[in-house]
């Protein structure tokens, strides 16, 4: 008994020593750390690695392989026409932007999933081809519906499986040639191109290579490259044959030397019927591996160096596939996904097998790099080494390092030489799109170059004597806007330089390898527990920045943890609450301080035909329940909905009103929760989200769209593009209304980024210079026109209105009465305009959210979904364990 109560005083003890503690941290300010000459650094060389002349140009780096003395590039080069669209003439370039060739555009051979692609449609083509004609002439306009009907019902009846027969030539914006394959294969260069670069470790082009004068069959195309461990290249080309009821592949291999000379003869494989390869690579040891996909999923073809099939491994269960091949140390690994986990396993070679999984989950989260100094992996906070067998990493480089675009960067394929040397190319180049829903290429934007970058270790740190200045969060070292902002920042700011503390690179892998669906949750809810930690104990950063994955800040906010702004900036004359839409910061206000600064925001809710919803902005949830029981019996309020789902919308609009933070109570015992609760049991489906999409769950919202048989849709509003798109889907005239609130509040806002700053930051002047940088005319201007979200400064609302109308026009100049996705075609009228403003000036309130709460709430709700309890007895339950989480956390 003694003993007992001992060791029960001993935990009092230590627990108010944790909480003195604790709140000595809250109080104390932050060191302030200033760069050294010795500190790490990195200078950047950057080449141009092709330069696009068409905003339609699509290329992309294959691989980047490290040659013993040189490294080599391969670029996948698509040239589309020049106008973007179907037509018109191509243009082939070399990797500088100078002109080779022009020529004839030959058009696809897939009509059906052409129209498909370019969102046409059979009754809106305005030309038809002329069967008797050479493809340069068109029929007139009294003979053009005759010819429509009649290639519409080729589509309908003759053309079965949605093909046309290549036998009978193809129709296509006014081109019929029934000899187009072979014109169409002797021009394939002109479509599509593999550049085969080589340069050395500084960046200088030694020698560049067109593959295509390499390949004898027009009919192959490029798959992948590597090395066949003698020094060599291996490059690798699939050839696909289609039959009425069958496939065939095949795959060629062909090696060259570090000069692009061809080395012995090439290799043939031929696959099984209704196989398919999307890889090929070698172990070292003497044996190709073929990543293949076959009937019933992934699989592993292990050959010789002939290409004679060894044996090949199925994994055990439907549908499981490979991720990834990874020869390590003479030993082969690789990635497996299968229906509820994935792992990494050890390839048995005796045994024709794969041998027990090994613990390499971070192999899984990261993008690893295997080269024949090991496995790097490529993350937001650096290059790092990778031991297999212990699981230890350790930072080669820090991308704080360097004066690069962080998100770029980890984006980029990477290539580490030695800890003094990384080269990075950039990925690929998609052209210049805008980002409003309607796919229109920005012919305003500058055609940017596709780059290699050539990272060297310094001698001497440039920016010494700076204040570092960190921004914590999680995903950030990925949002591009904000990394080429705090690398505007830091090159324009004489006394600070911000760094990165990206907390997603602190993720515990082990929690993402089961129980996929939700595996991502429970891993936020672990990082941002530790992002709190480190700023509640004082060892966290200066600013906080949370991007789409919301965190809570209630809880920071209670504990005095973040500065408001309004005091912050009320002596600042460059700072105005009336130059921002005042909705939107009131929504982020929490006693009339703010705490957060949103950057963009969107807004969420649900959308329905008017005629059934009426013209309201928001409903109680009484309101809400006449309006089911109003709706006509063959109507379905929600179509593919689960009950957890459910649950989430309704409490994203009322989470915060059953707890307090600051006393660490809770109060889900109440009528509100337990209506909630009843509603999403009764309007949610009680299978899992990923049963939902298996066959016989999924419901066809589009058919119910069509016969007007859907009352409600989730409805996600970015920009007036929004108010099209759920025109055109329900093909009626839509209300867009807010989830079930006492205050019948509109659509939720939820921001696309926001800042906070930390109350004990003793770098709270940067701080705020750098967000002041953000919210900015030029930066929400830049936001307007690439359609981050919607920009919370007025003027830039504006723009962004303006922005979306002509984006919207572009698409209508191009593809005509085409600007919904659905049944509908619908034009952006003033009439969308007008109640686009009225939406976003009707949104008064934030999304609220606490992963960490929800995830107790979801774990308990299923017992009153499947009536083992009561709602009383759920919420009591809930009450109980969320006080337990809230009393830990203060």
């Amino acid at each position: 008994m003694k003993k007992k109560v001992a060791r029960v005083l001993s935990m009092v003890l230590v627990s108010g020593m944790l909480f003195s503690i604790a709140a000595c941290n809250s109080e104390k300010k932050s060191k302030v750390v200033k760069i050294s000459e010795d500190d790490p650094y990195f200078t950047d060389k950057t080449v141009v690695l092709y330069q696009p002349e068409s905003t339609s140009d699509q290329v992309s780096v294959t691989n980047m392989i490290d040659l013993g003395d040189k490294f080599a590039v391969m670029l996948d080069i698509y040239l589309s026409p020049d106008d973007g669209m179907m037509g018109g003439a191509i243009t082939t370039y070399s990797t500088d932007g100078h002109v080779v060739m022009e020529s004839e555009a030959i058009l696809t051979d897939n009509f059906e999933e052409d129209l498909e692609s370019t969102d046409m449609d059979i009754d809106d083509t305005d030309v038809a081809a002329n069967e008797e004609g050479d493809g340069d002439e068109y029929i007139d306009d009294e003979s053009e519906g005759e010819l429509e009907g009649e290639l519409e019902g080729e589509l309908e009846g003759e053309l079965e499986d949605e093909f046309i027969d290549m036998d009978e030539g193809i129709y296509d914006e006014g081109i019929y040639d029934e000899g187009y394959e072979d014109e169409y294969y002797d021009d394939w260069s002109q479509y599509q191109k593999q550049i085969l670069i080589f340069f050395d470790y500084d960046g200088n082009k030694l020698s560049e290579i067109d593959m295509s004068d390499k390949l004898s069959d027009p009919d192959a195309y490029f798959m992948s490259m590597t090395k066949d461990g003698k020094g060599n290249l291996l490059l690798c080309f699939q050839k696909d044959e289609y039959t009425e009821f069958s496939y065939k592949s095949s795959i060629l291999l062909k090696t060259i030397d570090t000069e692009g000379q061809s080395v012995g003869q090439d290799i043939a494989i031929e696959l099984g019927e209704y196989e398919s390869a999307y890889s090929v690579d070698t172990d070292g040891e003497g044996h190709l591996i073929v990543q293949k996909w076959g009937e019933r999923g992934g699989m592993l073809g292990i050959y010789d160096e002939s290409g004679k099939l060894l044996f090949d491994i199925k994994p055990e269960g439907e549908y499981a596939d490979f991720g990834g091949i990874y020869p390590i140390n003479g030993e082969l690994y690789v990635l497996l996904y299968q229906s509820d986990s994935m792992g990494v396993y050890k390839v048995d070679f005796e045994a024709k097998k794969l041998g027990a999984e090994i613990d390499a989950s971070n192999l899984i989260i990261s993008t690893p790099i295997i080269t024949d100094d090991g496995v790097f992996l490529n993350k937001a906070s650096g290059i790092y080494t990778y031991d297999l067998d212990t699981g230890k990493e350790e930072q080669v480089m820090s991308w704080n390092d360097t004066d690069i675009n962080v998100a770029e960067a980890v984006h980029s394929s990477v290539l580490p030489i030695s800890k003094d040397k990384i080269l990075i190319s950039q990925s690929y180049y998609y052209g210049t799109m805008s980002y409003y829903g309607y796919g229109a290429v920005d012919t305003e934007e500058e055609i940017e170059p596709l780059t290699l970058t050539v990272l060297d270790r310094a001698a001497k740190n440039p920016h010494a004597g700076k204040t570092i200045m960190t921004l914590g969060g999680l995903d950030i070292g990925y949002d591009s806007a904000l990394t080429e902002q705090i690398l505007k920042f830091n090159k324009s700011d004489k006394e600070f330089r911000i760094e990165i503390a990206d907390y997603v690179d602190r993720l515990d892998a082990s929690l993402l390898m089961n129980d996929i669906e939700d595996s991502y949750e429970k891993a936020l809810i672990d990082l941002n527990q530790k992002l709190y930690l480190d700023i509640a104990n004082g060892d966290g950063p200066d600013l906080l920045y949370t991007p789409y994955n919301p965190a809570n800040m209630d809880r920071y906010i209670a504990k005095g943890l973040l500065v408001d702004f309004y005091e912050l900036a009320k002596d600042d004359d460059s700072f105005a609450k009336e130059n921002f839409l005042p909705n939107i910061l009131t929504a982020f206000e929490v006693d009339g301080k703010l705490y957060e600064m949103p950057i963009s925001f969107v807004l969420s809710g649900w959308s329905g035909p008017e005629r059934l919803i009426g013209s309201r902005t928001g409903w109680t949830f009484d309101e809400f329940n006449q309006f089911v029981d109003g709706l006509p019996s063959d109507t379905i309020v929600f179509a593919n909905r689960t009950q957890k789902t459910m649950l989430s919308e309704l409490l994203s609009a009322s989470l915060g009103k059953f707890l307090d933070y600051e006393k660490s109570q809770a109060t889900f015992s109440s009528e509100d929760f337990y209506s909630i609760l009843e509603l999403a049991k009764t309007l949610g489906s009680p299978i899992s989200e990923n049963e939902m999409y298996d066959e016989g769950n999924y419901v066809d919202e589009w058919e119910l769209m069509s016969k007007g048989k859907l009352a409600m849709s989730s409805a996600y509003v970015y920009s007036p593009a929004a108010i099209v798109d759920q025109n055109s889907m329900f093909a009626e005239p839509v209300t867009f209304v807010g989830y079930p609130s006492e205050s019948k509040q509109g659509l939720l806002c939820s921001s696309n980024g926001h800042f906070s700053i930390i109350s004990t930051s003793s770098n709270q002047d940067g701080a705020w210079r750098f967000i002041k940088s953000m919210i900015d005319e030029d930066f929400q201007n830049s936001l307007a026109k690439q359609g981050y979200g919607i920009p919370v400064r007025a003027s830039s609302f504006e723009k962004h209105i303006e922005e979306a109308v002509k984006q919207y026009e572009q698409m209508y100049s191009m593809y005509g009465d085409m600007g919904g996705y659905g049944m509908g075609n619908y034009e952006l009228t003033d009439e969308d305009i007008e109640l686009y403003r009225e939406i976003v000036s009707n949104a008064t309130v934030r999304e609220q959210t606490d992963a960490q709460i929800m995830a107790i709430i979801n774990e308990e709700a299923p017992a009153f979904f499947t009536g083992q309890k009561t709602a009383q007895d759920v919420a009591a339950i809930i009450d109980n364990r969320v006080k337990t989480i809230l009393s830990e956390r203060s």
